[in-house]
């Protein structure tokens, strides 16, 4: 889903517990000086950043500027003080609710400071905070275009899987055009409830349904995963290299299109055919224009899935590759999706819905016939209880018609088989 060398080591964060920077140089301007920072991780609610500081004037005004990942759009708030010529403050940001961050960012931060003599100011250097749940004994591994983060798993076994996901990649990045990138951060949970903490909020009834099993954020380069999963690892990975190719701010890529062809790099069909048959069977089946967005009945959300794979599989399968090459070649220049779509395939959306379910309503079809090799097996065993009916029958009339003194077939005597 998306919201759009190995190193072995623990993180030496301690939760709940202060971790302090020892800058390399003094940090003072004039008559302020730094003489403390530190941050603490109380995942998952919040990070707080704290500063000690102190001047031969009152401390006036502080500031702290704060960047998410690699994003390049800078925050800022205001750490609450009392003014004075030695001021100890925090600075709290929630990490929960509408304000979630996915474990696996790191938060670059700094402070500006001001104090009473003059405007006399000082800009820190940059810190930084890796968010992770620091009850965990976090390990770290890059394959590929990976770093992953997991815990309470055997290297080896990480490694195998992340090894054959990054040689399944290079399909995806050879068909984006996607040549580098810097890693992305991959945060492998241990299960479904450990993933409750670290999902972003959703509704009760698709959290306890288990809808989602992994979440990619393309603006913070991290996907969080609940579990070790192949499918789901190439799922998240290609989201991330399409928000990377694809970053053209007029390209609104629809939600259909964005999940299916992330699932269209994935082993196998999951079941997908039998729900879009059935649906289409029972007149259930999604417009396509009604897909711009995933819905958010949980009802709902596996058909959705279910379409949005079997429409790109349709395009992918039934047109040649080079069509949808041309549609992400305009998508990276801008065009909106569906003039890029026109152009690319000579049809519109609408031709689209229609092709696809005709050949939709085809599979289902053919999924219908009955096997002739089950036919021909079942009138075998149909015939044979025939024949064996009938030599029972036959045996009997002669019994009853038997020569006095011949003995009679008992019906035991007879033995047939399948």
């Amino acid at each position: 889903m998306a919201i759009l060398g190995l190193i072995l080591s623990v993180l030496g964060v301690v939760a709940g517990a202060s971790v302090p920077f020892e800058p390399e140089r003094t940090q003072a301007s004039g008559s302020i000086q730094v003489l403390s920072t530190s941050h603490v991780v109380d995942f998952p609610s919040s990070v707080t950043m704290q500063l000690q500081v102190r001047s031969t004037a009152d401390i006036s005004d502080i500031q702290v500027f704060y960047r998410l990942g690699n994003q390049s759009v800078t925050s800022y708030g205001y750490p609450d003080f009392q003014p004075g010529s030695l001021v100890d403050t925090s600075f709290e940001l929630r990490t929960d609710g509408d304000n979630f961050l996915p474990q696996g960012i790191v938060i670059r931060y700094r402070y500006v400071i001001t104090d009473t003599s003059g405007g006399q100011k000082l800009e820190t250097e940059e810190y930084s905070v890796e968010y992770l749940d620091n009850s965990k004994t976090w390990q770290r591994l890059q394959v590929g275009d990976m770093d992953l983060l997991f815990h309470d798993r055997t290297y080896e076994g990480v490694e195998s899987v992340a090894e054959d996901v990054t040689e399944s990649l290079r399909d995806v990045k050879q068909l984006l055009g996607v040549t580098a990138i810097r890693p992305q951060r991959a945060v492998i949970l241990n299960g479904e409830r450990e993933s409750q903490a670290s999902f972003p909020p959703i509704s009760r009834t698709t959290s306890d349904r288990h809808v989602y099993g992994g979440f990619a954020f393309g603006d913070l380069d991290v996907f969080v995963l609940a579990d070790l999963d192949r499918d789901g690892m190439v799922h998240e990975m290609t989201h991330l290299y399409m928000d990377e190719a694809l970053s053209a701010p007029r390209s609104h890529i629809p939600a259909w299109f964005n999940e299916g062809l992330a699932m269209y790099f994935e082993d196998g069909d999951k079941g997908r055919v039998r729900t879009v048959s059935r649906a289409s069977v029972s007149g259930n089946l999604m417009p396509i224009r009604s897909m711009e967005r995933v819905p958010g009945r949980p009802d709902d959300v596996g058909l959705f899935y279910a379409q949005s794979w079997s429409i790109v599989g349709y395009l992918m399968d039934s047109h040649d590759e080079e069509r949808m090459e041309d549609l992400l070649n305009f998508l990276k220049r801008g065009r909106s999706f569906d003039p890029a779509f026109d152009a690319s395939y000579g049809f519109d959306v609408e031709e689209l819905d229609r092709q696809w379910r005709a050949s939709v309503r085809r599979g289902a079809a053919i999924s219908a016939l009955p096997d002739p090799g089950t036919i021909g097996t079942s009138l075998i065993i149909a015939g044979a209880m025939a024949f064996a009916m009938l030599v029972i029958l036959i045996r009997r009339i002669r019994g009853v018609t038997a020569p006095e003194g011949e003995e009679l077939l008992e019906e035991e005597d007879v033995e047939f088989e399948q």
